[in-house]
């Protein structure tokens, strides 16, 4: 367990740290892939999201044009919105202690899967960004204006600067797609056991 623990800080740090420059890229992309599927949905409005000319805290900010109102602006950080749920997964999937293939196999599901959470995160962003202007609620599903769909999707957008949730969804993710009932007993051993390796 220690090794584990131990493992996953070091691979976080490495990729927070001396491999930081990986966050410019990681925004490149998720910045290419939701304007790429925002332009496949019909929508009367022009949305995108892009680098600000001057970013202040966040490097990126998504903008919805509807002609003749005013531009709707929202800054985003895409490293903590999407890199650090990612590092956080890949380092679980890398640190923990099971055979190399499985291993691998555990890295690639748990990024994509954290890749799904990050869109998921993306797309409430921009839904909750047209709920909050009157001139751009036409274009929202009757479904999400209901007084519960609303609620909740104000509830998981005012949260951008709770850091737990995008730490426990990408450990749900990885607790789910790598760990085997063998892989938790040799992790957390029963007290009984621990004895009986101490005491043979």
């Amino acid at each position: 367990m220690a090794r584990f623990i131990a493992g996953f800080c070091l691979l976080t740090w490495l990729m927070l740290v001396p491999l930081s420059g990986l966050k410019r890229p990681y925004g490149q992309a998720l910045r290419g892939c939701t304007n790429l599927v925002i332009s496949a949905m019909e929508m009367s409005s022009d949305v995108r999201i892009k680098v600000p000319p001057q970013p202040q805290g966040a490097d990126s900010v998504i903008l919805i044009r509807n002609a003749p109102n005013p531009t709707v602006r929202r800054p985003v950080d895409t490293g903590f919105v999407g890199y650090l749920p990612t590092v956080c997964g890949i380092s679980l999937a890398l640190a923990t202690p099971i055979p190399w293939r499985r291993r691998v196999r555990s890295v690639i599901l748990v990024a994509l899967l954290v890749q799904v959470f990050v869109a998921t995160r993306m797309a409430t962003l921009v839904i909750q960004m047209f709920l909050a202007d009157p001139n751009l609620q036409g274009e929202v599903p009757g479904l999400l204006k209901s007084p519960v769909a609303r609620g909740l999707l104000y509830r998981l957008t005012g949260i951008d600067g709770e850091t737990t949730l995008f730490l426990i969804v990408p450990m749900a993710i990885w607790a789910i797609v790598t760990l085997r009932v063998e892989d938790i007993k040799r992790l957390w051993p029963a007290p009984g056991a621990q004895e009986s390796r101490a005491n043979p």
